[in-house]
């Protein structure tokens, strides 16, 4: 049961913490993303010409935004979750 609800937690940390990051880098002011380029690049090469639109590249452009933000939270959630398990048992090690 203690494994489940670390798994829970760590997932709801991660889809929450990228969907704020997100929110904060959408709100940020620019023109135009860099990114939105690269996916009419891949829409090309995919043969999916009929999205290569600005309403539709702008939708993309978020969820794209949102899909890398959660797994950048993720990265970081597993990372931190590597270092406080190297921590505990580092120091039940030094404690006996």
């Amino acid at each position: 049961m203690k494994q489940i609800s670390l798994i829970f937690f760590n997932l709801a940390i991660s889809l929450i913490g990228g969907y704020l990051l997100s929110q904060y880098i959408a709100n940020l002011p620019y023109e135009m993303p860099w990114f939105l380029g690269s996916i009419r690049f891949v829409l090309h090469a995919v043969g999916h010409r009929e999205l290569d639109n600005p309403d539709a590249l702008e939708a993309l452009g978020i969820i794209v935004l949102v899909l890398v933000s959660v797994i950048f939270v993720g990265a970081v959630v597993w990372l931190c979750n590597i270092g406080v398990r190297r921590y505990l048992s580092a120091r039940s090690a030094n404690s006996h």
